[in-house]
């Protein structure tokens, strides 16, 4: 028997965000002495839909067609949304404790597309007046609860995105949902998506109306058929899904004890901004400059295991470390073929320090503070001014060259993202549930490498399941903390 035509299918899909009215998804943070809200904008500086905000509009919707389904009280069809959504089984959220659940629906952030998108982010003259032209300021007040009169000194002013834009993201429904409980979870969310009629703030105040759809999936005659017609079915026991993301290339060996390993160089093309968490200092999470090799080490055994067809076997071999998996690392050195895995910057550099030009700029490369005294004082050069001083280099990537070239120098960009945690009862940001979080994660646009290290034993059973299983580690995936927005 065939599945019915809404059944969502395994590759990326396209929804559709077309708003209706004015809108404001913010940033949670003004501008001082102007703005009190900025909307949210994607790196181009186009007003863009974040990812959790889109998420968590669509889970209302479904959640409001799972209490229907389920006539009134909390059964399968509620369980189902948790089971695609993830949920946070946490003491906190007062469902009881355990592991949480990984969301099987993958988002990406809201954009605008197409040829509008190119003349607003191309070079042709008016680019800057016309992004400029998709907001605009609204002033509003406060008003006072017991008189009804709006308070003194309370004068605000909102930055508005305009009406009728249309916004696309990027939808993947994990593969790990098949056969009837991919149908169940197909129609639920097709029902859930139409329930959406509204998205950001003041939305009950008239702005923020939309129209959300599945590009293909606009009718939902044959879903409310499947409805009609079918019980929801058992839930099945599911793994969430694991970030993150690898492009294999390339083959070498490097010793191990007295067993060579093969290495297989993995490549990393950020094109979202990636939080590669490395501590929580009050409401900002700062990122790493690089991506942990525990981070890809749960995707690399999950794919891996597929191919033996015995993920406990991977198991072992990450326990006795017959599998490996370095941190990625910044690319440096050119694109393609000619970069390189930089390696951190070693403690031994210095480089001019140029005070009277706010900054730092190499004179002459870098230098090695370790060389004889001799060597330091050639390696010098003579600085323009008698107050220039060396200062120690800290960051960034090397990629060494061969003869006595200096190395070549990368440094990770980096960027931030804002975003509000919205309490379930008042439905807007609370302090309760933690209010304003700030992200730091690597700008989209940069390459990392990390090496895949494997005994040759394993290597080989691997090339005898599968001669494909290199390719099988490439594709898009996310990775890292505040994955639906990254």
């Amino acid at each position: 028997m065939s599945a019915p035509v809404f059944v969502l299918p395994l590759e990326a899909l396209t929804l559709s965000v077309r708003m209706e009215s004015d809108w404001h998804v913010g940033i949670g943070a003004g501008r001082s002495g102007h703005v009190d809200r900025l909307v949210q904008r994607d790196p181009d500086g186009i007003p863009a839909i974040s990812a959790k905000t889109l998420n968590g509009m669509w889970r209302d919707g479904c959640e409001r067609a799972a209490w229907a389904l389920d006539e009134g009280v909390r059964g399968v069809w509620a369980r189902r949304v948790e089971l695609v959504f993830g949920a946070l089984r946490a003491p906190v959220t007062g469902v009881g404790g355990g592991r949480p659940k990984r969301s099987l629906l993958q988002l990406s952030a809201a954009q605008l597309a197409g040829p509008l998108r190119e003349r607003l982010v191309g070079r042709e003259g008016g680019a800057v007046e016309l992004r400029e032209a998709l907001t605009f300021v609204k002033a509003g007040v406060a008003l006072d609860p017991r008189s009804g009169r709006a308070r003194e000194e309370f004068l605000r002013f909102e930055e508005m995105a305009r009406a009728e834009m249309v916004l696309e993201a990027r939808v993947v429904l994990h593969d790990a949902l098949t056969g009837e409980e991919r149908e169940a979870a197909s129609a639920l969310l097709l029902a859930g998506l139409k329930l959406v009629e509204r998205i950001g703030g003041k939305r009950r105040r008239g702005h923020g109306r939309c129209a959300m759809q599945l590009v293909g999936y606009e009718e939902l005659a044959s879903v409310a058929t499947w409805l009609a017609q079918h019980e929801a079915p058992a839930l099945p026991m599911i793994e969430g899904p694991t970030p993150p993301i690898a492009e294999g290339v390339g083959m070498g060996s490097v010793a191990r004890g007295q067993e060579a390993m093969v290495s297989a160089l993995l490549t990393l093309e950020v094109r979202s901004p990636l939080c590669a968490s490395e501590r929580t200092v009050g409401n900002i999470v700062e990122s790493r400059d690089h991506v942990p090799g525990t981070v890809l080490l749960p995707f690399v055994t999950r794919v891996l295991g597929r191919v033996l067809g015995d993920p406990a076997r991977i198991t072992r071999a990450v326990i006795a470390g017959d599998l490996i998996i370095t941190p990625a690392t910044l690319a440096v050195g050119g694109e393609g073929a000619a970069a390189v895995r930089g390696l951190p910057m070693p403690f031994a550099l210095s480089a001019w320090k140029r005070a009277d030009r706010g900054g730092f700029r190499r004179v002459g490369g870098v230098i090695n503070m370790f060389e004889p005294s001799e060597a330091v004082k050639e390696g010098r050069k003579t600085p323009e001014k008698a107050t220039d001083q060396l200062k120690p280099c800290r960051s960034g990537y090397l990629a060494l060259q061969a003869g006595d070239v200096l190395p070549l120098h990368g440094e990770v960009k980096m960027t931030f993202q804002t975003h509000s945690t919205i309490e379930d009862v008042q439905q807007r940001p609370s302090a309760s549930v933690g209010g304003v979080y700030t992200y730091q994660a690597i700008q989209p646009g940069q390459a990392f490498m990390a090496e895949l290290r494997l005994t040759r034993a394993l290597s080989d059973a691997l090339d005898k399941d599968d001669p494909a299983w290199r390719a099988k580690l490439g594709g898009p995936e996310r990775l890292g903390r505040s994955r639906k927005d990254a």
